[in-house]
């Protein structure tokens, strides 16, 4: 089989004479092929073999994607980030239940972006972020051009900038990674994380945020509704345990059952409506 792609294209040009003779139709097929050819020697150089083209796998991306992430984020564990968030709340007298801290673990967030499917782009907000775990997840599972924390807690927001740094310096394994599960166009979301109180800072611009709302009071989550009212319309919220009120801004999409690090818990997939369907609602009530 010739290999050198200096030959492939000298080929290409006497095929293109050919055509310019009109000396058969029969040469375009042969031109095809060539392309074919010089395809595959690009991907044996990229070891990348050739049925992941259409290939369609989603468990077996799913499984490689999630041994990527566990390659970051083995380092930081769920128990340091607990012994942090206790030492830090003692330390400063922080009582509220609404800090208790805890993950979703990567395989319950990628069913909820399966049951999703959300377009391309977008902006991700974990509200609440601990570590950037989820932040870290979500920027791998799906293509949105900036994933972002937050997290009240200075030690836990000093965790998830190191875990970040690391993150942005295996950029081009990643890619590597990617392409072996065919995704071919993977392009590194900006990844950002904000030590502040996401009651006090704007988030209006996400159109995809996470909150683990299992502990937060009822006043909180009045707080968490009023700022979400600001989404753009389509926007998505997943919560945890509980929903935004009032339920009439948004349509709930789904409520399934997952494991996180404190045992199974609802998750509800929640989608703002359009503002046209909301004035309907009022007017109806």
């Amino acid at each position: 089989m010739i290999r050198n792609s200096s030959i492939y294209e000298l080929i290409k040009i006497q095929i293109y004479i050919k055509l310019q003779q009109e000396e058969s139709q029969d040469i375009i097929r042969d031109f095809i092929l060539v392309n074919i050819l010089q395809r595959d020697q690009k991907l044996r150089k990229k070891n990348i073999q050739k049925k992941h083209f259409g290939e369609n796998n989603p468990q077996c991306q799913k499984k490689q994607l999630k041994s990527l992430y566990e390659k970051f984020t083995k380092e930081y564990s769920l128990q340091r980030a607990r012994t942090l968030s206790r030492e830090e709340r003692l330390a400063n007298h922080l009582t509220s239940n609404s800090l208790s801290y805890g993950e979703i673990e990567f395989t319950s967030l990628s069913l909820v972006f399966q049951q999703v499917q959300p377009n391309k782009g977008g902006i991700f907000y974990d509200l609440g972020s601990g570590i950037g775990k989820s932040v870290i997840a979500a920027s791998l599972m799906h293509q949105f051009d900036i994933c972002k924390g937050i997290e009240y807690l200075h030690s836990l927001h000093e965790q998830a900038c190191k875990l970040k740094q690391e993150v942005e310096k295996q950029k081009s394994l990643i890619e590597q990674e990617m392409e072996q599960i065919g995704v071919y166009d993977y392009q590194q979301p900006i990844i950002e994380f904000i030590n502040g109180d996401f009651r006090e800072l704007d988030w209006s611009d996400g159109t995809f945020l996470f909150a683990s709302t299992t502990c937060f009071d009822p006043d909180l989550m009045r707080q968490l509704s009023k700022k979400a009212a600001l989404l753009k319309d389509g926007s998505y919220f997943i919560t945890v345990t509980k929903t935004l009120e009032p339920q009439i801004g948004w349509d709930l999409i789904k409520s399934i059952k997952v494991q996180l690090s404190w045992g199974l818990a609802t998750i509800h997939i929640q989608q703002k409506k359009m503002i046209q369907i909301q004035q309907q609602q009022i007017l109806l009530l």
